[in-house]
């Protein structure tokens, strides 16, 4: 009855309805008080319906009971969050990742490193990201070094971070980020044919890409071509589902 209990939970709270994996985890004959699972997940639900402080709780008891601290560490970090208890949901999420171990969910560090650009808090993003290298060299983080970076405006780590990345063999979303970048460092550093040509390849790979537009509206300015410019982010903007 647990189990079935949690399993349509977790049914419920994918599909948007909380407060229905609440009733399901709470009804009588349902005792998930020593239940590890059913544990995270009332306090996911109680998360998704707004109920922050009722969804730390049954973190922490989730907690006691050994096991999943990552995702519960993780789920608490973004209760504090919505909390707006800054400090907590850093040491939540710094708490999530330590116990991923060299795994770590790639969702998890992106969602940390923006909440901390979000929040201005650049140099702990920095940190965050030279640790999760130590731990694991994978391309995602290195791309995400480079926001980061750009952000801090370290030129030295943002050519070593896209020194590493012309090693692996990215994805195609990879691919569009990295080329994403090169051409933005191509037209920062005044290099507009280099730009165009890498430009040529972003397109190749996303006719619709918002950033390929964004960028070739930079070219545009560099070329003095006022009007290709405003053509290019108008483009940009339809594109921009965001």
């Amino acid at each position: 009855s647990k189990f079935n209990a949690t399993k349509l939970s977790r049914v419920y709270i994918n599909s948007g309805y909380p407060y229905l994996a609440i009733q399901v985890l709470q009804k009588d004959g349902v005792d998930i008080s020593q239940y590890l699972e059913g544990k995270y997940f009332l306090g996911r639900a109680y998360l998704d319906a707004g109920q922050y402080d009722k969804a730390i709780t049954e973190l922490d008891a989730a907690l006691s009971l050994g096991g999943m601290e990552s995702e519960i560490f993780w789920t608490k970090a973004r209760a504090s969050y919505a909390k707006n208890d800054l400090e907590a949901s850093i040491t939540n999420y710094s708490r999530a990742i330590d116990s991923a171990g060299k795994q770590i969910p790639e969702d998890l560090l992106k969602e940390y490193v923006h909440m901390l650009l979000d929040n201005k808090q650049n140099l702990k993003a920095s940190e965050v990201i030279k640790l999760s290298l130590i731990s694991s060299e994978e391309a995602y983080i290195y791309l995400l070094g480079l926001e980061v970076s750009s952000t801090l405006s370290e030129a030295a780590k943002i050519e070593y971070y896209m020194n590493q990345l012309a090693k692996f063999e990215l994805t195609e979303d990879q691919e569009k980020e990295y080329l994403y970048w090169q051409a933005k460092l191509f037209i920062e550093k005044g290099e507009v044919e280099n730009a165009k040509v890498t430009l040529e390849k972003l397109l190749s790979l996303d006719k619709f890409n918002p950033k390929y537009h964004f960028l070739l509206s930079k070219v545009k300015i560099k070329e003095t071509d006022v009007e290709g410019a405003k053509m290019s982010l108008e483009k940009c903007i339809e594109c921009d589902l965001d």
